[in-house]
């Protein structure tokens, strides 16, 4: 059950099964560097910090408590680093629609089916790790009040399983892991 102190250990929890490669391997034109476990925990818990700083001040200019975002994004992180979806009629609207290259154009409608798409990368990658990026958050106060937020953030870990395509199921198309580091 999600709280604050469920939040922080949450974030404290290492998740990696295995060490961080020192560079991805990837066919870019240069070596990208691989962000090591501490340094992801570390840069996240700042994270929220700046995030808090920031939501304040944006409270103040707008004269509106905007402290409700950090909540959210709180139970957001916790139910995906602890894969506790219990909560998800408080994040997401009944009807949430979403897009990804895993559904071959389609739309999936539906916390049920946005459960599924989720698991299908924890299955995929049983050590997946959220981390938000810094100075990554937008946040837009319309003036009817309208607030709307993006949070960016990567994803890590090492891809071990089988990914499961849309529909997500057992007939779906798969993509067999290999433990490589993504």
């Amino acid at each position: 059950m999600y709280s604050e102190e469920a939040f922080q250990a949450a974030l404290a929890q290492p998740r990696l099964s295995k060490p961080v490669p020192e560079f991805l391997d990837s066919n870019r034109a240069v070596p990208i560097r691989a962000i090591p476990e501490k340094e992801l925990q570390a840069t996240t818990v700042e994270w929220f910090d700046m995030f808090a700083k920031k939501l304040d001040y944006l409270s103040r200019q707008h004269d509106m408590d905007l402290g409700w975002i950090m909540t959210w994004a709180k139970k957001y992180w916790w139910s995906f680093l602890v894969r506790d979806m219990s909560i998800n009629d408080e994040l997401y609207a009944p009807d949430i629609r979403y897009t990804d290259v895993t559904t071959f154009g389609r739309t999936i409608v539906g916390i049920p089916e946005f459960v599924k798409y989720n698991f299908a990368f924890f299955d995929a990658i049983p050590d997946w790790r959220y981390d938000p990026l810094p100075d990554q958050v937008y946040i837009d106060v319309t003036p009817e009040g309208t607030v709307r937020t993006v949070i960016r953030y990567i994803g890590s870990g090492h891809w071990s399983g089988p990914l499961r395509l849309h529909p997500y199921d057992d007939t779906a198309p798969v993509i067999y892991g290999t433990g490589r580091f993504i």
